[in-house]
């Protein structure tokens, strides 16, 4: 029991790091555009492919903790939230990528008022993933 506690912890770690990693993809790409260097897009691109790597890693995990462990009911809630929320964090990575690759568009034009609004739901949107991780980790 001790080891499918620990493999629970992990699985955990592993979804606060992927939402740390979609929350500093909303930071690059909104930065990018706000600041109107494509410079940042290199990295927010980058942690897609992490972001995406963890999501299969914690969805197979979930999957084979709950064939081969048989948990009691709020670990069997835990971990299919896990794959739930996992499949939500990395749909916010793929909103930072549109948001990059529609940056490269809006940046060959000359700005036409400061993004001021933008950089608003930016900060929204990352507290948001930060309330849903730290929910996640108090259960």
């Amino acid at each position: 029991m001790r080891h499918f506690e620990q493999q629970l912890q992990d699985l955990l770690k592993k979804m606060v790091l992927m939402g740390s990693m979609a929350e500093a993809m909303i930071q690059g790409a909104v930065r990018s555009l706000i600041e109107r260097n494509e410079s940042y897009t290199r990295d927010v691109f980058e942690k897609e492919r992490q972001v995406d790597q963890l999501q299969l890693e914690i969805d197979e995990t979930a999957v084979a903790l709950m064939a081969l462990n048989q948990p009691m009911a709020a670990d069997v809630r835990f971990l299919f939230a896990a794959s739930r929320i996992t499949s939500e964090i990395e749909r916010i990575g793929d909103q930072a990528i549109n948001i990059c690759q529609n940056a490269r568009y809006v940046l060959q034009f000359p700005p036409l008022k400061p993004m001021v609004d933008i950089a608003i739901m930016s900060d929204i949107a990352e507290k948001m993933v930060r309330d849903v991780l730290a929910a996640l980790v108090e259960r």
